[in-house]
């Protein structure tokens, strides 16, 4: 790879290099079973206008073609060789380690699946904006979706909902149109072309062991904006990924094969580890509550295997309580701001509403019988978990532009259509009842006078119903 310093500079504080020096980046590329993704991430990153100073890569046990592709692009001595278990962030450990061998000192590392593929200009693009802003740590660039619909929209950074969604704020299946477009501050950013400078990632230990697959992004993104530092999406900087361990385009060995439990897991492990301590009592309890209900719903829906994987989860993490407090201790020794501060980035409550209305819809649309645009190939099958919200797989076919609007698919559903129809008229067939009124007649049951009258009328043998009455009284009334 060339080694040409870059003409992007920048000054910032004592942590980096002097003022005026060029930027060095390594490009850290992590691969498992990817020999059918790197040759485009190879040519990608070779045609950079701005290309990084060094590239190495991990390998994480690939049985295919993809450790001969790496060291035909790199040489043998920048690829690191890990086991087929080890976690993203043991990786990119591993392979910074080779470059640590190569006498390179990078002041950024950037970050790079081996099913990614950034556009010519997305380094350029991401270390203009943090010469220009000396206090971003983070930087991530604008995810779109590969090959069949490269304008979805997959990614403009990530965040959290309160009880562990992964969230990007995306619709479903929303098409890039530039309605993001601009530097957004946000809690994390995918590692899909992440962009961090390294004396933070030494600073903050890179990311948590503890999370080798699912939600590390998230976690780091917190624990750096705790540290003080930003983290943005530029969304100038686009790179094009296949999410193929999430559309289950290849296996995955890391964390075990229950991706679902896996992410469940992961998501209560973030939010504990990283939400204020004042919220951790509250959090324990909506968390638990939450998950007993998420585990009576995958019941009603007859996928036992995912009701496990939900009190497995849960079980895992707060079965160790002893993890949970060494995580939170790393993270006051690294954290510089008020743990409240990165509370405002994360999602909104309002989210798990547009979830729940859009599950609606979807359940409406398969339930009439929709098909063609209305239905598409890349939607999960029945049971398969959906890990985080936005689109789904990049193969489904496009939708018409209307599509977007949650309001107008639920109102040209003929179910929605006919329950709104039957609603106006029994409130115009019932409109006498409306409004202010007595309801009186002699077989009305005498209405208590007071709370002590109702429990006499519970516990009484006798009750003065018509002619007289010993029957028990209903179980209602007690309620």
């Amino acid at each position: 790879m060339p080694t040409t310093p870059s003409a992007v500079s920048t000054t910032r504080h004592h942590e980096g290099p002097p003022v005026g020096a060029p930027t060095v980046v390594t490009a850290v590329v992590v691969a498992h079973e990817g020999a059918r993704w790197l040759p485009a991430l190879r040519a990608a990153v070779q045609g950079q206008t701005r290309p990084p100073d060094l590239v190495v890569a991990a390998d994480t046990g690939s049985t295919d073609d993809t450790p001969r592709l790496l060291a035909d692009w790199l040489g043998a001595g920048r690829v690191a060789t890990c086991p087929a278990a080890s976690g993203f962030g043991d990786a990119v450990r591993s392979a910074l380690d080779v470059g640590h061998g190569l006498d390179v000192a990078p002041d950024w590392v950037w970050l790079l699946h081996d099913d990614c593929v950034p556009d010519a200009d997305a380094l350029e693009q991401l270390l203009a904006e943090v010469a220009r802003d000396e206090s971003v740590a983070v930087a991530g660039p604008k995810l779109r979706a590969t090959q069949a619909d490269r304008n979805l929209l997959l990614e403009v950074g990530v965040t959290i909902a309160r009880g562990g969604r992964r969230e990007t704020m995306l619709e479903r299946r929303e098409q890039d149109q530039g309605q993001h477009d601009g530097v957004h501050r946000v809690l994390a950013v995918s590692t899909a072309g992440m962009l961090v400078r390294r004396d933070v990632w030494d600073e903050l230990g890179g990311l948590d062991p503890a999370l080798p697959l699912l939600r590390d992004d998230v976690d780091l993104g917190w624990r750096a904006n705790l540290a003080g530092h930003r983290v943005v999406c530029v969304t100038a900087a686009v790179v094009h990924h296949a999410e193929a361990a999430t559309h289950r385009r290849r296996p995955v060995r890391a964390g075990g094969h229950r991706l679902h439990r896996l992410d469940r897991q992961h998501a209560l492990y973030v939010l504990l580890a990283n939400l204020p301590l004042l919220r951790l009592p509250v959090a324990l309890v909506s968390l638990t509550v939450a998950t007993l209900l998420r585990v009576l719903g995958y019941l009603a829906a007859k996928l036992p295997r995912h009701a496990a994987d939900e009190l497995a989860a849960l079980v895992a993490v707060l079965g160790r309580p002893d993890r949970l407090l060494r995580a939170r201790l790393r993270r006051r020794r690294t954290r510089k701001v008020p743990a409240r501060t990165a509370v405002r980035l994360l999602a909104p409550r309002s989210a798990g509403t547009r979830h729940l209305m859009e599950t609606v819809a979807l359940v409406a649309g398969s339930s009439s019988g929709e098909s063609g645009a209305g239905r598409h190939r890349g939607s999960p099958a029945r049971g398969t978990p959906a890990p985080s919200t936005g689109p789904t797989s990049e193969e489904d076919e496009n939708l018409p532009s209307w599509s977007t609007s949650l309001l107008r698919r639920l109102l040209l559903r003929p179910s929605v259509g006919l329950g709104l129809a039957l609603v106006v008229l029994a409130l115009l067939a019932g409109r006498g009842l409306l409004g202010d009124g007595r309801l009186m007649g002699g077989a009305l049951l005498p209405a208590p006078g007071s709370p002590a009258d109702l429990w006499r009328s519970y516990v009484s043998a006798w009750h003065p119903v018509g002619v007289g009455s010993d029957a028990v009284a209903p179980p209602y009334v007690a309620v």
